[in-house]
């Protein structure tokens, strides 16, 4: 499995998948080993608890829940000791057409909240990205900066931003339609690119087309992965992580996790494993949920391990999808947005699931869609908890096994 740096040094082996045959879900009795170390309940009394898209991001030991609507970027901290700041609102210039949102800081780590916004260029049909840097207190933010991608007429822009380790410079990745690959570069606190280089990701290896951009949990400062749909059929799609920053440049690593013929539902979710250089993903295709492990140096392999059968849940098209991963040790928690619930399921190493389900709270049986990030020994997840068409609470739970 190549792991490239911009030096050109690749690393040693290539990835060999093993794929195992299903054996369906086991019965929910049992003690999953895992419980649930801190539940927050946040009130519908302001605009943020209910929004149905709300990301959390990491902030040394505490968290900032960043979320957004047709008239405001919204956000809310919570501290290391489980207790919420005040939510903040910046109102969204007439005209915008998506935003993106990371953390940066100015004076302190997440002093900032870098709102990209993508809208129309001024002349023109094109559409151009800016960057305002609001502060994380609620201070007035000033007014967006100039463009710092623009994307021609006709092109739909792909952008997505991510919060990195420090958050001290917020992580861009984008699909550049010039050369049809994907690029990133970095924000600081105040909106400045960092790393003027804007550089290629991939390494230039042809493709029939990419999906699933974005950024993950990673080695790096930020970690940027994607999907790579080859040019050759019947070889199946490959998955990109790519560790980058600033002063490191890019290590990329190209996972092969499906068969030939295979088309992966939705996106990937991947973590770092406990051994130096290895990562774990979970992924869906039409056959069901499936666990990879890259063994890194210096067996460089990757092996498929089946955990749910799509037949489980009555089809492919009914497979809850899955919305956290995190690394306890050798095994593996796994996040699961079910129709009436949100379900946190423990696999080992091989893939194979331990009885029982860790099944989060939820009063009216009406969960919202979840946003989980790893952070020191949790696996940390947040959702609107609906109890009527406009009432309800935000639910942020920190999970963890032993």
């Amino acid at each position: 499995m190549p792991r490239r740096r911009r030096d050109g040094l690749i690393g040693l082996g290539a990835a060999v998948a093993a794929l195992a045959v299903f054996s369906g879900c086991q019965a929910e009795s049992g003690d999953v080993g895992c419980q649930v170390a801190r539940e927050i309940s946040l009130p519908d009394t302001t605009p943020l608890s209910l929004l149905p898209n709300v990301r959390a991001h990491r902030l040394g030991s505490g968290l900032v829940l960043i979320g957004s609507d047709a008239t405001a970027v919204r956000w809310l901290p919570i501290d290391e000791n489980g207790v919420a700041g005040t939510e903040q609102a910046l109102p969204l210039p007439a005209g915008t057409l998506e935003v993106h949102t990371a953390l940066a800081g100015a004076s302190a780590a997440g002093d900032r909240i870098i709102v990209g916004l993508l809208t129309p260029a001024a002349t023109g049909s094109a559409t151009e990205l800016h960057f305002i840097s609001a502060p994380t207190d609620g201070t007035p933010a000033p007014l967006p900066g100039p463009a710092v991608l623009t994307f021609p007429a006709g092109v739909v822009p792909v952008v997505t931003m991510g919060t990195t380790k420090s958050a001290m410079i917020a992580g861009l990745g984008w699909m550049d339609p010039a050369v049809e690959m994907p690029k990133y570069a970095f924000a600081d606190g105040q909106g400045g690119i960092v790393d003027q280089a804007m550089s290629f990701v991939d390494a230039l290896e042809s493709a029939a087309g990419y999906g699933c951009l974005g950024f993950t949990t990673g080695e790096g400062e930020a970690t940027l992965s994607y999907l790579r749909y080859p040019n050759v059929t019947p070889a199946p799609p490959t998955w990109v992580i790519a560790d980058v920053g600033p002063s490191t440049g890019v290590a990329t690593l190209t996972l092969t996790v499906s068969q030939p013929g295979a088309d992966m539902i939705g996106c990937a979710l991947t973590v770092p494993t406990t051994v130096p250089g290895g990562y774990a993903m979970v992924w869906q295709d039409y056959s069901g949920s499936w666990l990879s492990v890259y063994y890194g140096p210096p067996a460089n392999q990757v092996r498929s391990y089946p955990f749910a059968s799509s037949t489980d849940f009555g089809g492919p098209d009914l497979q809850p999808p899955l919305r956290g991963l995190a690394a306890f040790g050798s095994d593996y928690a796994v996040v699961l947005e079910r129709t009436l619930s949100v379900e946190l399921w423990r696999l080992d190493g091989g893939g194979r699931r331990r009885n029982g389900a860790l099944v989060f709270p939820s009063e009216a049986g009406d969960p919202g869609p979840v946003s989980s990030v790893t952070r020191s020994g949790l696996l940390t997840s947040t959702y609107a908890d609906f109890t009527g068409a406009s009432t309800g609470r935000r639910i942020v739970i920190d999970a963890q096994c032993y």
